[in-house]
């Protein structure tokens, strides 16, 4: 099993950056999430100095991935996770959803959900490691409960069994619903499927090409490392508070002045906040988006009134010395075989 615990049960700051990609790319990448969030809980005088936490996907046999709602859907950024530890074991948090009530998958009765990162269900899961097949199960209370889908349950199995080939399912037993039932009663084993949009940061791009770098949008340049921001996760209070650090100069985040965005100390009460969902780049559980004005500077409006479309995007540079941008909210597929000319 994977367990967590740092000495001392602190919670802990996580800075999700750079990791060789030669690593181990299950048990390594499990092991990473668990040792990075121990050296980041030790290393609180220096908020920055750990960078080295893994953002992934949990996926199934299907290839469809659990997402922040419960479910079982497409493999794109809404639907990456990471493992922060805290005092009160682990919680998975999603990578940029916006909104702090949806921020921690969570448990109530039975069911699957999304909250909180500071209620009572959003914490003490645990991936727990078979060895058999390399995978991993998501567990709670202990490892006595586990997240199971729902055509895999114990439940269906045993209507299944009672109707045999005449059993059609039932339309509160969905395909890809989820729940928790007893381990003892088995659970989905799913795959922990490493990204590389930790590696070496990423690009904030607009539908026309060009690149955030947080003041303005310019043309996007990988040579350049004023486009390159990471996502930092510090919990507090019980709850996830979310940063766009600059890359090269982590002690630096997107914050805002007034109505202009701005980059700021990471300490500071505007560098908060910030999730990135349905293209929208938002701060305060996506009522504030970053706009863009004629000349190309960027700005805050309320999200009803307007946004600049935006995609997180993964930049490459090829054997020429020429630079790219990979795509990173399609699906896995998608994201290995798109590209466009960057800079």
């Amino acid at each position: 099993a994977l367990r967590g615990g740092c000495r001392g049960g602190a919670d802990a700051t996580f800075y999700l950056g750079a990791m060789p990609l030669s690593w181990a790319r299950v048990v390594g990448v499990a092991l990473l999430l668990v040792i990075g969030a121990c050296d980041a809980a030790e290393q609180r005088k220096d908020d920055y100095a750990n960078r080295g936490n893994v953002v992934f996907y949990l996926q199934d046999r299907d290839g469809s991935c659990l997402t922040p709602l419960g479910t079982f859907g497409t493999c794109d950024f809404g639907s990456l996770w990471t493992y922060p530890t805290r005092k009160e074991g682990h919680s998975l948090v999603s990578f940029l959803e916006p909104a702090p009530d949806k921020m921690c998958l969570s448990r109530a009765s039975g069911k699957l959900g999304v909250s909180k990162c500071g209620k009572a269900g959003a914490k003490k899961w645990e991936l727990s490691h078979d060895r058999g097949s390399g995978k991993f199960f998501v567990t709670a209370e202990d490892r006595k409960m586990c997240v199971v889908r729902t055509a895999q349950s114990a439940e269906v199995r045993r209507m299944k069994e009672k109707k045999k080939s005449s059993f059609t399912g039932f339309p509160n037993h969905l395909y890809n619903s989820a729940g928790l039932q007893k381990c003892s009663q088995g659970g989905s084993l799913l795959q922990i499927v490493e990204t590389s949009i930790h590696d070496q940061g990423f690009f904030l791009m607009a539908t026309d090409g060009s690149c955030f770098d947080g003041l303005s949008f310019r043309s996007c340049d990988a040579q350049n490392p004023n486009f390159y921001f990471g996502i930092g996760l510090k919990m507090v209070g019980g709850e996830a508070v979310r940063t766009m650090y600059k890359w090269h100069n982590p002690s630096k985040c997107l914050g805002k002045s007034g109505s202009d965005t701005k980059l700021v100390s990471c300490t500071d009460a505007s560098a908060k906040y910030w999730g990135l969902k349905d293209g929208k780049l938002s701060q305060n559980g996506g009522q504030l988006c970053v706009v863009r004005d004629l000349q190309n500077g960027a700005h805050m409006a309320k999200c009803p009134t307007a946004f600049e479309y935006m995609t997180m995007t993964i930049p490459q540079v090829d054997s020429g010395g020429s630079s790219q941008a990979l795509e990173t909210t399609e699906d896995q597929g998608a994201i290995e075989a798109a590209s466009c000319a960057c800079g």
